[in-house]
C-alpha cells in the first residue's frame, strides 16, 4: 500500500514476494528459532539447511562443489551468506498471487505481468519461491 501510493497515473509498480506454500508456516518458525537462538543453535541450524541443501543436489545428479563454487557468478553473494540469508531472514512474509492482485485492483492496478506464470501452491520444503509483479496504474 506504501509504495502503491507513491505511483503516478500510468506508471508502474514492481514488487517481488514470496509465494505461500504449505511449508511456509514452518518456515516462518524455523527463521523466528533461529533469530532468537544463541551461537550453537544458529549454528546447527545453518549448517543443517546448507547440508541438506547439498544432498538435495546430489540426489538430483548436479555436482554441488561446481554450484557452489559459480553461485556468487550468477547471485552476487556467496552460497553459504545466501543460505544464510534465507534461514535467518525474518521476519517472514508470505501471500499467494490472487491476493496481492486482489489488493492492487481497487487502487486502480491492472496486472501486465507475473513470473512464474501462476501454478498451484508449492509444497516449499527447499523454500517457497516467489512471484515478481509487474503492474500499471490505470489513470
Amino acid at each position: 500500500d506504501n509504495c502503491a501510493r507513491l505511483v503516478k497515473p500510468h506508471g508502474f509498480l514492481y514488487v517481488m514476494l514470496y509465494r505461500d506454500a504449505y511449508l511456509a508456516p514452518v518456515w516462518r518458525a524455523i527463521k523466528r528459532t533461529y533469530t532468537r537462538g544463541g551461537p550453537f543453535l544458529k549454528w546447527i541450524l545453518r549448517n543443517g539447511y546448507a547440508g541438506l541443501q547439498i544432498a538435495a543436489l546430489l540426489a538430483k545428479g548436479r555436482n554441488p562443489w561446481r554450484i557452489i563454487r559459480d553461485y556468487a557468478k550468477t547471485r552476487g553473494m556467496s552460497w553459504y551468506i545466501d543460505s544464510t540469508d534465507w534461514i535467518g531472514g525474518y521476519p517472514f512474509e508470505y501471500t499467494n498471487a490472487e491476493r496481492v492482485i486482489d489488493r492492487l485492483a481497487p487502487q486502480g492496478f491492472q496486472l501486465v505481468k507475473l513470473f512464474p506464470a501462476l501454478h498451484p501452491k508449492p509444497v516449499g520444503w527447499q523454500g517457497t519461491g516467489s512471484y515478481q509483479y509487474l503492474f500499471q496504474r490505470r489513470s
